[in-house]
């Protein structure tokens, strides 16, 4: 039974990937168009009225309108028992989307797109001006488009945890390392010429994490070491999913038209691990 269990574990990417793709929510779903629209439909569409905690440190937040300049909303960090860190104190009381996944770590970083965006026309203004990296990888192809855009890969979180982080790879932080007051998270690098980059989320969130890497590694092709699969997997385990993780993949679906089987397929908790998840 187990080794039958192994093997199902081992092929899930080959069996579910097929079955994101042959079960849309529905002819109008598509992924966003643009990061504005991205950003917008997560807080509209599946986090509104539903789940306003941020995705770390679960403190709530209230989301601003779709023009807000200096983030998707405002936290008050002390009404969770938080405290800023002395970096980056600016963006502490803001909403930030965070990518799960990175888009420096997606096979758009190894298309031309991302380090000689002069050489596509689309991504250059009649000014001469050149778009970012992301922003022309974007333009250049609808493949890039939908990893980077991708809702599923897409969470609120304060905005100097989500700074901290950048794009640092997930693990285990054995020493050292920035650590809010309030929040298990914790984030090394960064700070400090050749020191390793690393971010380690809460136990509690660590499943969550894991599944979404998953996914994006099965429908969008993101690289995973083989260590870093071998955590994730046991993250998966030791953190099941709840309720919410499947409310949300539903309510993406009906919105992008695809779903995680990580997530879907699983039996989940009626709640979830961390202490501020409801009940």
């Amino acid at each position: 039974m187990a080794r039958k269990f192994l093997w199902l574990r081992l092929n899930l990417p080959v069996l579910m990937a097929m079955a994101v793709f042959l079960f849309p929510a529905s002819l109008h779903a598509e992924y966003p168009t643009s990061w504005r629209d991205a950003k917008n439909t997560a807080q509209d569409k599946v986090y509104e009225g539903r789940k306003t905690k941020t995705f770390y440190c679960g403190c709530d937040y209230v989301s601003d309108n779709d023009n807000d300049n200096d983030g998707s909303g405002d936290v008050d960090l002390a009404a969770c028992g938080m405290a800023p860190l002395p970096l980056k104190r600016g963006s502490a009381k803001e909403i930030q989307w965070e990518h799960i996944v990175p888009a420096s770590l997606m096979p758009a970083r190894q298309h031309p797109c991302w380090d000689k965006s002069e050489q596509f026309p689309e991504c250059v203004s009649n000014s001469g001006n050149v778009t970012t990296k992301r922003d022309c990888c974007v333009r250049v192809k609808d493949e890039f488009r939908h990893m980077i855009f991708d809702l599923h890969n897409l969470a609120p979180a304060i905005g100097q945890v989500n700074q901290y982080r950048s794009n640092d790879r997930y693990g285990i932080v054995r020493a050292g390392g920035a650590m809010w007051p309030g929040c298990d998270a914790k984030d090394l690098g960064g700070t400090s010429p050749g020191e390793a980059n690393l971010f380690e989320p809460p136990d509690c969130m660590k499943g969550n994490v894991a599944r979404v890497w998953l996914y994006m590694s099965d429908v969008h092709g993101v690289k995973i070491p083989d260590h870093e699969r071998i955590m994730f997997l046991q993250w998966d385990r030791l953190d099941p999913v709840n309720s919410w993780e499947q409310e949300r993949d539903e309510l993406i679906r009906k919105e992008q038209g695809t779903s995680n089987p990580y997530v879907r397929g699983a039996m989940a908790n009626a709640r979830g691990n961390c202490a501020w998840e409801k009940r």
